[in-house]
């Protein structure tokens, strides 16, 4: 029995070394990587439209339009203090201030012109800056 048992797990074993095998590589991911999510906001006309957003972090100190970009679009989603103080805007950019989201900062300096920013709150509107 044993041998019977033994045979049939070096079979298997000589079957599945005849598969191909693909290394999965890891896609590194860095701390300093930006993360980006669809977030949902209400828009001026009262609706709800949904954006892919760069989530603001507390190391930002510059939020823009990307190069190819007509506009750009960031969140706030949780307690952000920026660390510089000075938060340096540039190009069409959108914040959206997710509900219970604060956005602790001493200035925004418009730093491009022309620059258009718009600040944009969720259904419930509790985000603070």
């Amino acid at each position: 029995m044993n041998k019977k048992i033994i045979s049939l797990i070096l079979s298997v074993m000589m079957i599945l070394a005849l598969l191909p095998f693909v290394p999965q590589l890891a896609t590194e991911v860095r701390a300093d990587d930006p993360v980006y999510e669809d977030i949902t906001y209400v828009d001026e006309d009262g609706n709800t439209q949904t954006e892919n957003c760069r989530i603001l972090t507390s190391s930002d100190e510059y939020i823009y339009c990307e190069q190819g970009q007509t506009e750009a679009w960031w969140a706030v989603t949780g307690d952000v203090t920026i660390n510089s103080n000075d938060l340096l805007v540039g190009g069409k950019v959108n914040l959206i201030l997710c509900d219970n989201a604060t956005l602790h900062v001493k200035v925004v300096d418009i730093i491009d012109d022309p620059t258009t920013f718009n600040i944009w709150c969720q259904e419930n509107g509790t985000g603070k800056i």
